[in-house]
């Protein structure tokens, strides 16, 4: 696959405690819709999702590559959803609890994926897939198109060409992030293709704000009680 654009961010967490209100201001809790209240969102997010907000400053990744046989269209959707699985971000969204922006992680994620007309106009292409802003009401703030760009004979044995184009919410990814999901979806379509097994364990799982702290909180406990170790770290 050869990518044109990678443009993400990674899912920040807040870096400067006085960026954000008070977690404790905050009901944490899992709502009848099954997702995770997460964190405060930081000021970057907060000015991405600005951004978003007026469809100003979008974030997507466009990748060309070209098979040997014709993709089914839920070839590419089974690896998305198996790549949403596997990394965490594309499972979250920003979403406001009174006056806070926070980060939502949802238990069952829905995949926002379509197959667009053949066309060679990568101009389209990014403006049908980028062209609508995120709201806060949708289950995840990613989204996906495929489109065949046709078949070029001379370059066999793959002589069939697709972009695929992924925009996604610029406060929930950072370039690291895009180049290693682009890297895993790749992987992963070539197993699905291949017939290959493939492996769908979750990279991590994020821990809600208040688990954090107190996670924060038994580490704090843990280096003041063995101040040799708190030397040790300082030396490397």
């Amino acid at each position: 696959m050869t990518c044109l654009r990678q443009l993400w961010a990674r899912l920040p967490r807040p870096l400067f405690p006085n960026s954000v209100p008070p977690a404790s201001n905050v009901t944490r809790s899992m709502n009848s819709e099954g997702q995770k209240w997460l964190w405060p969102a930081n000021r970057t997010a907060a000015i991405y999702d600005a951004f978003e907000r007026q469809n100003t400053r979008k974030a997507a990744i466009c990748m060309i590559f070209s098979t040997s046989k014709l993709l089914q269209p839920s070839q590419v959707k089974r690896s998305l959803e198996i790549l949403q699985r596997r990394q965490p971000n594309l499972r979250t969204c920003l979403q406001p609890k009174g006056k806070i922006l926070w980060h939502v992680q949802k238990t069952n994620p829905a995949i926002n994926f379509q197959v667009l007309e053949p066309q060679d106009d990568l101009g389209s292409l990014y403006e049908q897939v980028l062209g609508k802003p995120f709201s806060y009401s949708d289950s995840v703030q990613w989204r996906a198109g495929l489109a065949y760009r046709g078949s070029h004979q001379h370059n066999t044995p793959f002589p069939h060409q697709y972009a695929l184009v992924i925009h996604i919410h610029h406060g929930q990814c950072d370039g690291y992030d895009v180049i290693k999901s682009q890297l895993w979806f790749s992987d992963i379509l070539d197993d699905i293709l291949s017939g290959r097994r493939i492996n769908e364990t979750p990279l991590c799982t994020y821990r809600e704000n208040d688990d954090v702290k107190s996670l924060m909180e038994q580490v704090k406990i843990r280096l003041l009680e063995d101040p040799h170790k708190i030397d040790s770290i300082r030396r490397t």
